[in-house]
């Protein structure tokens, strides 16, 4: 059974074991997003090596076609050929929950998480159209029981998703580009915990295992201004989408109920900058905010059990995410790239719990790309501060402690081909 925070009523208390498992769900919300734990530990700030390695910066001019359709698709207007794009990715991260009350909880939680990247570009006239594909593993939350304590079922949810975006760039003049595109996605999501009452059964606990997966869309809107050789400008935006996803679930009595889920998809506003500064250098900043407080309105729907409905997402809050970025060009082979990116978390103190939370994002990213007559490999690796959330007794929606996110790191490839 879990711990809750004293002073708490009952049907808070009741729901508080389906909010603590909505976190891992966050990453399936920003259509096209690769799901890894990066900014805020839970939104990822780029697609494609070659745009991780400069930690999401470029958004004025993105080095790939899948990541111009995952933050900017005027960007697609940059290339001139006809390209393919493969990768694979690795992240590894993990966290430690050490709770104040009961005092002795103490657990940690490993994921690796796999990033398949893949996207084509192909230009004709003033037109560039571009198709990608991209998902993850998602998010893992997996924190154990323990029974002396009295938490007799543990603390799990996993999330995965697939996004398959589809754009068209348009370029005005060479110093104008537009670009729009439709996403659809797939999202899957499996919970495990328990229901310490649930009115409609009983006053026994009752466990809650389901799976609830379904579609989703959202488009993109970016435009792209460069006024001479060396200036670039990009901005876009992500209106807001829906995911809708459903399932069931066994009760006590052998009978299943239907479970929903429609999520809010939130707005996102980018903002780049890059400069060239001498023949070899290029700099860049970029500017993401995502609306995911909009989480909030999202809610679980159990046909048979509503006393369980609760909030996807409790307390959540706005990104802001800012990156820098430096490229510099080595030989006509070989290209350098680095850059440090810092992002707000999401889940405020009142929402955080074993299977839902994050800690302010403060990253390091580095790589190289190498080409060779039409083919070119990048490859990126980024390390991520570990960081701590203290939860006092006050604000504890589960129960107070540390709950800490663990360095987390990135590895990715991906292979270009030129045709």
């Amino acid at each position: 059974m879990m711990v809750l925070n004293n002073g708490r009523d009952a049907r808070r208390g009741r729901r508080a074991l389906v909010w603590f498992a909505s976190g891992a769900l966050l990453a399936s919300a920003l259509a096209g997003s690769a799901g890894v734990a990066s900014a805020s530990g839970l939104l990822t700030p780029a697609v494609g090596a070659a745009d991780i390695a400069l930690s999401g910066s470029n958004i004025a001019e993105p080095r790939s076609a899948s990541s111009a359709q995952f933050i900017n698709p005027a960007g697609l207007a940059a290339f001139t050929e006809t390209e393919v794009l493969v990768g694979p990715g690795l992240a590894f991260a993990g966290g430690e929950v050490r709770a104040d009350q009961p005092a002795g909880y103490d657990k940690t939680n490993d994921m690796v998480i796999v990033l398949p990247d893949f996207g084509v570009v192909y230009p004709t006239g003033r037109w560039t159209f571009g198709w990608s594909m991209h998902g993850s593993s998602g998010s893992r939350y997996d924190y154990g029981a323990e029974p002396s304590l009295g938490i007799t079922d543990g603390f799990f949810s996993e999330n995965s998703i697939f996004a398959v975006p589809l754009g068209a760039a348009y370029r005005v003049s060479d110093q104008l580009w537009v670009g729009a595109e439709i996403i659809p996605l797939y999202s899957m999501t499996h919970l495990r915990y328990t229901n310490p009452s649930v009115p409609e059964i009983g006053s026994e606990p009752v466990p809650f295992r389901f799976k609830v997966s379904g579609p989703g869309l959202q488009a993109l809107l970016g435009v792209t201004w460069k006024p001479d050789d060396r200036w670039s400008f990009g901005l876009s935006y992500r209106p807001p989408g829906r995911i809708w996803t459903d399932g069931d679930m066994a009760l006590p009595s052998g009978a299943k109920q239907d479970v929903a889920l429609e999520i809010e998809a939130p707005s996102v506003a980018a903002l780049g900058i890059s400069r060239r500064v001498g023949e070899r250098l290029t700099l860049s900043y970029g500017f993401r905010w995502t609306d995911s407080s909009a989480f909030s309105s999202a809610h679980f729907d159990f046909k048979q059990t509503p006393s369980a409905n609760g909030p996807y997402i409790y307390d959540a809050q706005d990104e802001l995410r800012n990156a820098i970025g430096a490229e510099f060009t080595l030989t006509d082979s070989w290209t350098l790239r680095g850059g440090v990116g810092r992002g707000t978390a999401i889940v405020g103190n009142k929402g955080v719990n074993p299977a839902s939370y994050d800690v302010e994002d403060f990253s390091f990213a580095g790589g190289a790309g190498y080409t060779r007559g039409r083919w070119t490999v990048d490859g990126a690796f980024v390390f991520m501060l570990g960081a701590e959330r203290n939860v006092p007794a006050a604000d504890a929606l589960v129960f107070p402690g540390s709950y800490r996110a663990q360095p987390a790191f990135l590895l990715a490839m991906t292979v270009t081909r030129k045709f």
